[in-house]
């Protein structure tokens, strides 16, 4: 039998990819539901007891997540707005690195000439087709950078320490990164909806409905369909509808590689953001990330956090863009400021002079 703290190391990670979904979908439908009405808030679904067989096929998903260390793979986007009876396509790419790191890259899918929405409105009109637009989201375990690659701009927002790591399962956050089963079934109305073939791959699937029991996640979403490879449990397709019922988001999942090493020589999680304006969505509670500022803004920011800041010497660069930036601080961001005196921030130096240089002067 495993322990509780074992069990969550060996959580359900394949679950990263329907909150991947979450956030995109809570993205993709935030103007429409600007427009619209919240719903009522609903009430703390009860949950029902679970049949043997799904018993059975959790059990072996846990079992499945605990060889997965990392994944990767292709997705395809579709949001479904039955209000203004328009999809929107995109594509793109996704990372996850257990226990807490997931990356998920969208651009315009290309509409070309001839395409037409295979869903129709309430006349009997088939959808509008549009192309999405680029997105990018990136969490490192310890922040979310969502980027904006068109106006060159990357908002952080920290994750609290005591949500990080295996903890970020228990927070309404933009991904969730896995969850054991027994937690799963508290959290989740669970459902086996059929088990067969898969009409897009011809592999044997596990199709599952899964329906929010808490408030928190309720407000995000309403319903997920998850189709699930019955040898990897890996995801072929997740579904999601908003609260509203009136926004229908689809992925389908390809060339999933598990464990491979190709494609993590560049970290995904912490890519080069050199010539974007960095915009810190601080707490109040935790040092925010001020590496990468320049040193006098970096102090600024911590001084009004009511901190003391000791600058010392850090690399030595000829790089120009980087001199009088700061390289790294300690303690690390996400640190509580009430346990905090002092922040230390090395900064980028100059090259040393050497004689020879000297001597030309």
């Amino acid at each position: 039998m495993l322990s509780s703290q074992r069990r969550c190391r060996h959580s359900l990670v394949v679950i990263t990819l329907i909150a991947c979904s979450t956030i995109l979908f809570r993205t993709a439908t935030g103007q429409s539901q600007q427009r619209r009405p919240r719903p009522q808030a609903r009430p703390t679904l009860v949950q029902e007891q679970i049949s043997p067989r799904l018993e059975e096929i959790l059990r072996r998903w846990e079992e499945a997540s605990r060889r997965i260390r990392k994944l990767q793979g292709e997705h395809n986007r579709r949001v479904y707005d039955s209000v203004f009876e328009i999809e929107k396509r995109t594509r793109g790419r996704f990372y996850y690195e257990g226990p807490d790191k997931g990356r998920i890259d969208i651009e315009p899918y290309p509409i070309r000439p001839g395409d037409v929405s295979q869903r129709t409105g309430k006349l009997g009109k088939r959808y509008s087709l549009e192309s999405g637009k680029q997105e990018k989201w990136i969490c490192d375990g310890s922040q979310v950078k969502e980027v904006d690659e068109e106006r060159k701009e990357v908002n952080v927002y920290p994750i609290p320490p005591h949500a990080q790591g295996e903890n970020i399962m228990d927070g309404p956050l933009p991904f969730l990164f896995g969850m054991p089963a027994e937690k799963a079934k508290r959290r989740f109305k669970l459902k086996l909806v059929r088990e067969g073939l898969h009409e897009r791959t011809g592999r044997q699937i596990v199709h599952l409905q899964v329906k929010p029991c808490l408030e928190p996640d309720s407000q995000n979403w309403s319903e997920a369909q998850i189709i699930l490879d019955s040898e990897r449990f890996l995801p072929w397709d997740v579904q999601l509808k908003d609260p509203a019922g009136t926004t229908t988001t689809v992925f389908n999942f390809g060339k999933l590689r598990l464990n491979k090493r190709q494609g993590f020589w560049l970290d995904p999680f912490n890519p080069s953001f050199r010539g974007f304006r960095i915009v810190l969505a601080r707490s109040p509670d935790v040092l925010p990330d001020v590496t990468g500022r320049p040193w006098r803004i970096a102090e600024k920011e911590l001084k009004e956090l009511g901190v003391k800041i000791r600058f010392l010497p850090g690399t030595r660069t000829t790089d120009t863009t980087e001199i009088n930036r700061v390289e790294f601080q300690q303690p690390e961001p996400g640190t509580p400021i009430k346990t905090v005196e002092t922040v230390r921030l090395y900064v980028y130096a100059r090259p040393q002079k050497t004689a020879r240089n000297e001597k030309r002067k």
